[in-house]
């Protein structure tokens, strides 16, 4: 999301797709302590490993790792937090119902015996 164009923004906020993601990987990997092994020179690496700086040689047999939780929390920029899941379920809830109401007004509207 913090690499998104600031024009799409709105985007990532409306499309319900961003909340179930959220939802589901915020849930999956909380407390997950899976070993990550951190690629030198991406962000994950930046934020696990910040003693090695941007275009330092890497000493042999370093290794630089974390955790499933810690990847999620860097990947994301820190807002797909699992704080957001209750958010994530209303806004879901909210979007069923607006999608809804838009059906039955529209199948109101429609008259099947008239051209």
């Amino acid at each position: 999301p913090q690499f998104i164009p600031s024009f799409w923004q709105w985007g990532y906020w409306l499309f319900p797709l961003h909340y179930v993601l959220e939802g589901l990987f915020t849930s999956q990997f909380q407390g997950d302590n899976t070993t990550i092994v951190a690629s030198y020179g991406s962000p994950f690496f930046d934020a696990v490993c910040p003693e090695i700086e941007p275009g330092d040689p890497i000493p042999n047999n370093f290794n630089c790792t974390g955790t499933a939780e810690e990847w999620i929390y860097v990947s994301f920029g820190g807002w797909w937090v699992p704080e957001n899941i209750p958010y994530d379920v209303l806004y879901l809830c909210g979007a069923i119902v607006v999608a809804r109401v838009m059906v039955l007004f529209g199948l109101m509207k429609k008259n099947y015996l008239s051209a």
